[in-house]
């Protein structure tokens, strides 16, 4: 059948393309990871910058927390610092990371978990700053405390959440979204394939459309769903003629004699035969009925 060659094609065409394409949308994904994935490698190396900017080649910085939306860096041993130091670096690594340039970074001394120094990057403004650069502090455990602030300018950044977002713009898809994308693919190829159908029967001046069966004139075939059953001559001409009178009585005698001509009286009986037949292979089709007119002849009913 023509029309299942072609539905065929369409969904091999479009499984095919979905091979082609998930591939290089994860390997996408995998190559170019979030912000929410980066900010960790982030404030490891802003640790590490720091460090190095201390003289400290040896040390390590341990590994990074989020706590109460803020990240959170400690480190292995004790040191001094200048608070100039600190915010330096820290605006030289956000700087080149890409990220955001608003953050509100607050040194605290791991004992008394008292803030000793904090500042601001950007243009985001935060009260009860600790501005004390010019000397340094004393040799201790400290610990960074890092909160992503929003840009005031632009209101592009926002703090990253631990909520799952459905964002597909960056980032790995989840589960959910390459369902919302193959349900999509799914809706637009049915669609097309059922434009692709009804532009063929009304292409087709073979085809003819009887309630939910597609009679196939030509090829004396008569289509219901994916079920297809062929019809006779007599029985394509008499369902052919029906159909160009449907929801209207047609005459005993002009059917026997468009179907049948001048080949005598038993022709009669014959017809009352074929109409049977036409019922039974028409039946599935609740919409169409071949109504008996008493006294006239037969009627085509399409719902």
């Amino acid at each position: 059948m023509r029309f299942q060659f072609r539905n065929w094609h369409f969904w091999g065409g479009t499984f095919a393309m979905m091979l082609f394409l998930l591939p290089q949308k994860m390997d996408a994904a995998q190559a170019e990871p979030n912000e929410e994935q980066r900010f960790p490698v982030v404030m490891r190396m802003l640790g590490h910058e720091l460090l190095q900017c201390l003289g400290d080649y040896e040390s390590r910085v341990l590994p990074i927390a989020y706590e109460e939306e803020a990240y959170k860096i400690t480190f292995e041993e004790s040191f001094t610092f200048d608070p100039e130091d600190v915010s330096t670096v820290a605006r030289q690594v956000m700087l080149s990371s890409g990220l955001a340039q608003n953050i509100l970074v607050k040194v605290q001394d791991c004992k008394t978990e008292e803030t000793v120094h904090a500042f601001v990057t950007g243009n985001a403004p935060i009260p009860d700053m600790l501005p004390c650069g010019g000397r340094d502090l004393p040799e201790s455990c400290y610990y960074l405390l890092v909160t992503v602030l929003p840009d005031l300018s632009s209101g592009q950044h926002q703090p990253p959440s631990n909520t799952p977002s459905l964002q597909l713009a960056s980032g790995p898809l989840s589960i959910l979204q390459w369902g919302m994308i193959l349900l999509v693919l799914f809706l637009a190829g049915s669609a097309y394939f059922v434009f692709l159908k009804r532009a063929e029967e009304v292409s087709d001046p073979y085809l003819l459309q009887i309630g939910d069966h597609r009679f196939d004139t030509k090829n004396m075939t008569l289509f219901y769903g994916e079920n297809s059953v062929e019809l006779s001559n007599k029985e394509a001409a008499l369902l052919t003629l029906l159909h160009t009178s449907a929801n209207e009585p047609l005459e005993r005698e002009e059917i026997l004699r468009k179907v049948w001509g001048d080949q005598g009286g038993y022709i009669g009986r014959t017809l009352d035969v074929f109409i049977s037949k036409l019922r039974k292979k028409l039946e599935p089709d609740e919409r169409v009925k071949i109504v008996n007119i008493r006294g006239v002849g037969y009627k085509l009913v399409v719902n």
